[in-house]
């Protein structure tokens, strides 16, 4: 939830809306979800991947890289609540329909958007 004075951030990268996917199920990561050719679904190792990133964003060394990042914009802590927030979708979600149609749905918070 957005608090009124929230600042809005800028956008990184001007961008097109990305269109391929939309009647193309070649595009949807199937092994997140263990899809019908995969034996094992990689959603675990994707959220231990994040987690470790979540971990490795609480170190000084992150803060110290995070400082001398050469674009302001892209802060340690911006990092950290996307991180949070794509996690919240892999937890949510149980295709890759689904998490697709989230992640349309979430770009227009402040993070995600274009």
């Amino acid at each position: 939830m957005k608090s009124k004075n929230a600042k809005k951030l800028p956008v990184l990268i001007p961008r097109v809306p990305v269109t391929c996917c939309e009647n193309d199920g070649t595009c949807l990561d199937e092994r997140i979800y263990g899809g019908d050719n995969e034996k094992i679904a990689d959603k675990k190792a994707l959220l231990t991947a994040i987690d470790q990133s979540l971990k490795y964003l609480q170190t000084r060394g992150a803060e110290v890289a995070y400082k001398k990042y050469k674009i302001p914009e892209i802060t340690r802590e911006r990092v950290e609540k996307s991180l949070r927030r794509f996690r919240e979708l892999l937890l949510s979600t149980n295709s890759p329909q689904e998490l697709h149609k989230a992640i349309k749905f979430v770009r227009r918070e402040h993070f995600f958007s274009p």
